[in-house]
């Protein structure tokens, strides 16, 4: 056999094993579809959390949905957002709004400690004391269990919400 013949004959082998030891892991049960909820009487972001002024948001198109898979054998959990998100923040004091489409998609990885990393691709809002943005492109962070969220990296143009609207 060639050495060309060999690492084929390895390649296939090898996929062929992947394929296998998967199976029991596909077989354990199927990802579930959920639609994910903006609250209907909007979210209240008081003056000074992110904005110097109260910040209102409420959903005027939303059929997002959740993809999320069974835990693997470390007890994470994946879970896939797709679908349209569109969002008219306000800025209470003076009125001024601005419809945005922060869409997505955004992937989840859920540990069992209740601390997640998040990949967001595409349209989407990253928030962080004193600052309120929209970005376009790819955003990478962690968020603790109590909240805390560090941006590991981001990769695109943002709109700063607060400037814009105040």
């Amino acid at each position: 056999m060639t050495t060309r013949r060999r690492a084929v004959a390895a390649t296939l082998l090898g996929s062929a094993m992947a394929i296998t030891l998967a199976l029991p892991a596909l077989a354990a049960g199927r990802p579930t579809f959920s639609p994910v909820p903006f609250p209907a009487e909007g979210i209240l972001l008081p003056g000074g959390v992110f904005c110097d002024f109260d910040l209102f948001a409420e959903a005027t198109k939303n059929t997002e949905v959740a993809k999320t898979f069974p835990a693997d054998a470390n007890g994470n959990v994946l879970q896939i957002v797709t679908g349209q998100l569109w969002v008219r923040l306000t800025n209470v004091a003076t009125g001024e709004s601005l419809v945005v489409n922060i869409s997505g998609p955004t992937r989840y990885l859920i540990h069992p400690d209740g601390s997640l990393e998040s990949i967001q691709m595409g349209r989407l809002v990253a928030v962080a004391p004193g600052g309120f943005f929209v970005y376009s492109g790819r955003v990478i962070s962690t968020i603790l269990p109590d909240g805390t969220t560090d941006i590991h990296s981001i990769r695109g143009s943002r709109t700063d919400i607060c400037a814009f609207l105040s």
